[in-house]
């Protein structure tokens, strides 16, 4: 089944690639988190995000420590048009993992799409205060910056900035 699995992935065959996987996980019972992300995977690859959203609870329950599949799950659910789900997947999952800067930013960027720009920008100082070097703040305060554009709160932003500085010497 792996060799069958394998030739249908090098042809690009992506929906008869997840069709052998599942195959494979049914008959052999074995349900690792490594043969169901494939499975996830393959259904994404071959545009079929329904059958892969079927399979994400049998992840989550492989892979209970993972942030991986509830931001796939998200991503799964924004590209079928569900982004209040979407959004509310990643809210649980920062409850599960909340200092995985990954999770609030894919948060915070569906919230952008989803035109919630507050919550946006709260994730936004989230992520910004997070950020361990002046690098990776700079990242968040561009993100910041748009958002207050957005928002027409330009200068509430810029009074932020000004009262950290004042606050903090070494603060941007």
């Amino acid at each position: 089944r792996e060799q069958k699995i394998q030739l249908h992935q090098r042809q690009e065959q992506w929906e008869e690639a997840a069709h052998c996987t599942q195959a494979l996980i049914s008959h052999t019972r074995v349900r690792g988190a490594v043969h169901v992300r494939k499975l996830v995977d393959l259904y994404e690859r071959a545009e079929r995000p329904d059958l892969a959203l079927q399979w994400i609870p049998a992840w989550k329950r492989a892979a209970p420590g993972s942030s991986t599949v509830w931001l796939t799950q998200a991503d799964l659910l924004a590209k079928q048009g569900h982004p209040v789900e979407a959004i509310d997947t990643l809210r649980r999952a920062h409850a599960l993992f909340d200092r995985d800067s990954a999770v609030l930013q894919q948060w915070a960027v569906l919230c952008r799409k989803a035109e919630r720009h507050a919550e946006a920008q709260r994730l936004y100082w989230r992520l910004y205060e997070q950020a361990e070097d002046v690098s990776a703040k700079l990242r968040w305060v561009r993100d910041l910056a748009v958002t207050a554009l957005t928002l027409k709160q330009e200068s509430v932003l810029i009074e932020a900035f000004q009262q950290r500085r004042r606050s903090h010497r070494s603060s941007i």
